[in-house]
């Protein structure tokens, strides 16, 4: 079957290759930052720092990725949850960082973190621990418990 090229037909042709290249190139924002507890710090180290510098608590840095639904699952089931929240922040400051835009981006490279790493900072803002992966709520709140 022989398709007769012209103006109309590729005019569709490059409609249809648009759209397609557009919609592959979306990624989706499975990661809402608006549905992150106030008492987290949404993407801003700065902030970070200062409030771990006012309360004398160290960094909880959370590194994502939007389109990332292990980091989604994550937050869902973990740092949702209201004894996480309260236990969190009594003794961290919490921030969450997207390590495709800054200031994620560059705080990443500081501490060579990828999408679903964990890292506590000391007072100073050195590494103190680091993880990487989803696991069980009560595993990380360890993990967190033994690294204050």
């Amino acid at each position: 079957m022989l398709i007769k090229i012209n103006r109309q037909n590729s005019m569709r042709y490059l409609l249809i290759v648009l759209l397609v290249s557009g919609l592959a190139a979306c990624k989706p924002d499975r990661f809402n930052k608006t549905q992150l507890p106030s008492e987290y710090i949404y993407n801003n180290f700065d902030a970070a720092k200062q409030e771990s510098e006012a309360k004398k608590r160290p960094v909880l840095a959370v590194f994502y990725a939007k389109w990332c639904s292990l980091c989604t699952e994550m937050k869902e089931n973990t740092f949702k949850k209201q004894a996480v929240i309260d236990e969190l922040s009594t003794k961290f400051v919490v921030v969450f960082l997207d390590v495709e835009e800054n200031p994620g981006i560059e705080v990443a490279k500081t501490y060579d973190a990828k999408h679903l790493n964990q890292v506590i900072l000391n007072l100073d803002f050195t590494l103190k621990a680091k993880r990487s992966g989803k696991v069980p709520t009560n595993e990380f709140m360890e993990w967190a418990r033994q690294n204050i």
